[in-house]
Order: C-alpha cells, then sequence, then structure tokens
C-alpha cells in the first residue's frame, strides 16, 4: 500500500510539473508601448506568442518597454521608471527628426540617466532595430522585357496626355523647421499649386486610389519634409513615387542614397522659386523631357507592396535579441542621439532663396 502511494505521489508530481511546463510555454511575451498612440498595432502575434500593448498595468510582466519621445505628453506623466525585472529591455524609439524631437525634449524638460536604454528602434541607419519610412521598398527588377517596359512606356505617355494641373501638395504640418511653407508659398507667385489638407482645411478625405487619381492628374507633388535632415525621409516621398508624378523635394544631397537617379526635382537646384518655376512650366509643354524623371525604371526600378505587420515585426526583433543572451545599454542615449543625425540649418530653403517676406 505504501508503495502504491509513493507511485501515485510521483505520478501527481508529473502531471503538475508538465502543467507548469505547459503554462510557462504559453505565457505571452509581452511588450509595452510607454508612450502610446491610437494607431499604433496593438494585439497578440500568435507567430511569436507575442503581446504588443499600451496597458501600463502589465509592467510587472514586460519582457520591453519602448519610450518614444517625441509622442510625450504631460499626462503621460514619468518617463522615468523602475525596470521591472533584471532582463527587461528598455528600448528608445526614435521616429522623428532630430531637430524636432530636440524641441519637443526641451518642451517638456525630460532626460534620462545613463544607461537607461538597452536598444533604439529608429529610421537611423546606426540603431538596432530599423524603423522603414519606405526605402526599403525600392528594388531592381532585373527579370523585367522589353515587352513590359514597352507597355509601361505607352502608359506613361497617355498619363502624361491626360494631366492638367500642375503641383499638387498635401500638407497638414504647417509651421517647420524647414521652412517648406514659405518655400512653396513662394512657388505659388509663379505656378499653380493645389494645396489640401489641415494648413488649409481643404479635406481629402477619399479611398487611396481616388487619391492616386487626383495626385495623376498633376505633373508634381511637393514631397518636402518638415526638416531637412540626413537620412530623415519618409513616406511623404515613398508613398507617390510609383505614380506618374514628379516629386520636388528641398535639399538634393539627402535624397541621392534614397530615391532611384533623376527620379525627383530639388529646390536647391535653383536660385530662387522664380527661375524653378519656369523650369517646372517648361516640362509640362515637353513631353520627352518630362518623362525623362522616369527613365530609371528602364533600368527595373520598381517598388515593392510590402504590408508589413508591424506588431509582428517588433515582437520578432525584441525576441531575437533576448535570445542572443547580449547585453547592451546606451551610456548616454541624448549624446548618442544627437551623434547619429546631421540636420541642415533651419529654412535652409528659404535662405537660399532669400525669401524675407511672404
Amino acid at each position: 500500500m505504501k508503495y502504491l502511494l509513493i507511485i501515485l505521489l510521483q505520478f501527481l508530481i508529473l502531471i503538475d510539473s508538465k502543467g507548469k511546463s505547459k503554462n510557462k510555454k504559453k505565457s505571452l511575451y509581452t511588450i509595452i508601448s510607454w508612450n502610446s498612440r491610437y494607431w499604433e498595432d496593438f494585439g497578440v502575434c500568435e507567430k511569436y506568442n507575442c503581446l504588443f500593448t499600451n496597458d501600463r498595468n502589465k509592467l510587472k510582466d514586460a519582457d520591453a518597454v519602448l519610450f518614444n519621445d517625441f509622442f510625450y505628453r504631460p499626462r503621460d506623466k514619468k518617463n522615468l521608471i523602475k525596470r521591472p525585472k533584471k532582463s527587461t529591455l528598455f528600448i528608445n524609439v526614435f521616429t522623428e527628426s532630430y531637430i524636432r524631437s530636440s524641441q519637443h525634449a526641451k518642451r517638456f524638460k525630460y532626460t534620462y540617466p545613463k544607461d537607461y536604454f538597452n536598444l533604439t528602434y529608429t529610421y537611423l541607419p546606426y540603431g538596432d532595430i530599423y524603423w522603414s519610412y519606405g526605402n526599403t521598398t525600392m528594388y531592381i527588377d532585373k527579370n523585367i522585357t522589353t515587352e513590359q517596359l514597352k507597355i509601361e512606356k505607352l502608359n506613361l505617355e497617355k498619363k502624361f496626355e491626360n494631366k492638367n494641373k500642375q503641383i499638387i501638395w498635401l500638407v497638414s504640418n504647417c509651421v517647420t523647421p524647414s521652412g517648406r511653407m514659405k518655400a512653396v508659398k513662394a512657388l505659388k507667385k509663379y505656378i499653380n499649386v493645389t494645396q489640401y489638407g489641415k494648413c488649409n482645411n481643404k479635406v481629402f478625405d477619399l479611398p487611396e486610389e481616388g487619391k492616386n487619381k487626383i495626385f495623376e492628374k498633376h505633373y508634381f507633388y511637393i514631397a518636402s519634409e518638415n526638416t531637412d535632415c540626413k537620412n530623415y525621409i519618409t513616406e511623404k516621398l515613398f508613398e507617390r513615387i510609383s505614380l506618374s508624378t514628379i516629386p520636388i523635394v528641398s535639399v538634393r544631397k539627402l535624397y541621392d542614397n534614397y530615391a532611384p537617379p533623376n527620379s525627383f526635382i530639388a529646390m536647391d537646384d535653383f536660385k530662387n522659386p522664380q527661375e524653378m518655376s519656369e523650369y517646372l512650366i517648361s516640362l509640362t509643354k515637353d513631353k520627352e523631357k518630362y518623362l525623362q524623371y522616369f527613365s530609371y525604371r528602364d533600368k527595373g526600378w520598381r517598388q515593392r507592396n510590402i504590408t508589413l505587420n508591424k506588431r509582428c515585426f517588433i515582437c520578432s526583433e525584441i525576441i531575437k535579441f533576448h535570445k542572443s543572451k547580449k547585453n547592451k545599454t546606451y551610456y548616454d542615449i541624448k549624446k548618442w542621439v544627437k551623434e547619429s543625425n546631421k540636420c541642415l540649418p533651419q529654412q535652409y530653403i528659404p535662405t537660399l532663396w532669400n525669401i524675407t517676406h511672404i
């Protein structure tokens, strides 16, 4: 009898340990976005058994916490928190330009102690986890055929003939370090600009296909950024680059490594807005010269249609680092961010064009 009881006890212990092991295996890897925004892709990524959430009540279980300084607001309360467990990763998310982020930090007077962060999640090429605004969608298709190129050329010619408007600009950030609003206002004296967005309360609330049709009716679109910084090239360029409309950017050297060759027109190639406007108008009257800005496509340049599951992406990248068992900290995150950024002086184009009053 005693022998049977021992066997039964061992069996129960074995079942219990298996149950605990199973529960342990099923526990979610938890990532918290500390300064969250409504559009973030919160939820469970089944593939990695990972929860991406903005629920601060789950801090004690957090395997990683993301801090996006530019999203910080006083209502968020403190950004300095105690690490819930030794293995929890603190990750600095840097998605805005250096100038705007610095202005934000100065306004709200937040700073971090040394060795606070383990990783960076950013569009900067020197970070740990890369945040792409679209440049990774560009590639060269080596298998494109002559027949395909011929069809595409005919389509471009047809779209050129159907254009009847000069420049389109979709903008909602009205006062920016780059001074793009001043530059575009100066252009408006010499060429027509159709503007949509919060800055002139002209709603552009259409399905993507409808928006693209309107863009296609224009010869050019403004793709200038709010700040002129190296590596800070966003969806303003990449969301429409596959259309038959030529993008206008502010500073050529900032785009040369991101966009296909001869695929855009830069403001700083011209001495003043009048000279630029005259050049743009001349292109609208010369189909051959206009279509030269799409000749890069003859070399096979294309844009991938990538639908990235951001929730699973961030889960996979952070879990990958955890599994590597590497130890990393940034001694001074403020210094790292500053040294990793190179920005042109504010109001660069307005200064170049000698715009004093608009």
